[in-house]
């Protein structure tokens, strides 16, 4: 508003000046050549006064616009910052709740051997602490905070529309490991004590093939857990590089992967890899069975 009543004030200066000219030339020849004289004097005065202006202006306006450009540029950075700090709190999250769940099935799994090879050795063996739901605790911990992470992609997706590679490779990771998980927990519920309420713990040593079956299980639920890992960590390099560089001024390299097996999400193979994601993965293949399904409703008479 100021900006606009700086600018009629000047016009209006400006049309005062032109129309004292004006006259000024109208009545130029009948003037006395000591009133010209003095005339001439008095134009210079003002033209050099209203060129100081037009320079003050000038310097004035230049300082508004380095001063909103200087602004904008320091919001944005705040902004970054800010979606930055936010992204982080959900990875960490997320990283926490996979190393509990990772943690946990490999305690189960310790439990359950040790007390087998103790008993089997006329040991003392104690009986497994771990029950059934601490493992169904840690993965349903594990679903919700990986699930924050596609939450964020929809939410940013102005930063980068490409980033929903991330809410593709994510969201297979979790249905991989979730898979993988149920496996493990199956086999791992058929061996750990459960409690009923008329005859107190129910538990029978767990034989050797037991202990061996569901150790495959286990690594394979770690081996998943790594992969969630490994795509997570692919999502903080992008979003380091795409919220920090003009702070740091240096981008991230992608990681290397030796297996193919880990596959590295990058911005600039984005629809490479959702191509993968959706025709290479369960969770891709359950998408498409599920639009394919939804798209034929809709076609039924």
């Amino acid at each position: 508003m100021e900006n606009v009543f700086t600018k009629k004030r000047i016009r209006q200066c400006l049309i005062a000046l032109v129309l004292v000219l004006l006259a000024i030339v109208s009545c130029w020849s009948s003037m006395p050549a000591q009133v010209q004289a003095s005339v001439v004097s008095g134009l210079f005065t003002v033209v050099a006064a209203v060129g100081g202006v037009f320079v003050i202006f000038w310097q004035l306006r230049t300082q508004a616009v380095n001063t909103i450009e200087a602004n904008k540029h320091n919001e944005a950075m705040k902004l970054k910052k800010d979606v930055y700090a936010e992204f982080d709190k959900i990875c960490l999250k997320a990283n926490d709740a996979r190393v509990a769940l990772s943690v946990r099935a490999r305690y189960v799994f310790d439990e359950l051997r040790a007390y087998a090879a103790n008993k089997k050795s006329e040991r003392v063996a104690l009986t497994p602490k771990s029950r059934a739901k601490d493992l169904i605790e840690k993965h349903t911990t594990l679903a919700s905070k990986s699930m924050d992470l596609v939450a964020f992609v929809e939410k940013w997706m102005i930063i980068d529309p490409r980033l929903d590679v991330f809410s593709y490779g994510i969201n297979a990771a979790v249905e991989d490991v979730g898979l993988a998980y149920h496996e493990f927990f199956n086999a791992a519920l058929a061996l750990l004590p459960f409690e009923l309420r008329d005859e107190g713990t129910i538990f029978n040593t767990p034989s050797d093939e037991a202990i061996t079956q569901l150790d495959v299980f286990g690594n394979e639920l770690e081996h998943k857990l790594s992969i969630l890992d490994a795509y997570i960590g692919d999502f903080q390099r992008e979003m380091q590089n795409e919220l920090l560089f003009d702070l740091f001024g240096r981008k991230l390299s992608a990681r290397v992967a030796r297996d193919k097996q880990y596959r590295v999400i990058t911005l600039n193979k984005s629809e490479q890899l959702k191509e993968y994601f959706l025709n290479e993965t369960a969770w891709g293949r359950q998408k498409l069975e599920e639009q394919r399904q939804a798209d034929e409703a809709l076609s039924t008479p």
